[in-house]
């Protein structure tokens, strides 16, 4: 039966395995909490690795850190992208 062959699974959306790398990265930091956006001890912790974070990703794209912005989800991305373009 055609159910019975081998099976290539093609259909990742919102279920793509993560690189080792990512993992490696969110165990870091595993733990970490507080708001970034607030000025006790556990948001300015949370502030200064979300800082790191874009500084990184901006050096490995060749931008400025002031460029990267990072979202909660595919949808606000493409949302901000597609803003950003009418704008622009």
């Amino acid at each position: 039966m055609w159910w019975e062959t081998k099976r290539i699974y093609l259909d990742y959306a919102s279920s793509t395995l993560p690189l080792k790398e990512a993992i490696s990265a969110m165990r870091e930091v595993e733990g970490l909490i507080g708001n970034s956006g607030g000025i006790h001890t556990e948001a300015v912790k949370a502030k200064e690795v979300l800082e790191d974070a874009r500084d990184k990703v901006a050096l490995e794209l060749g931008a400025k850190s002031r460029e990267v912005v990072f979202t909660s989800g595919l949808t606000e991305a493409i949302n901000l992208a597609v803003l950003g373009f009418a704008r622009h």
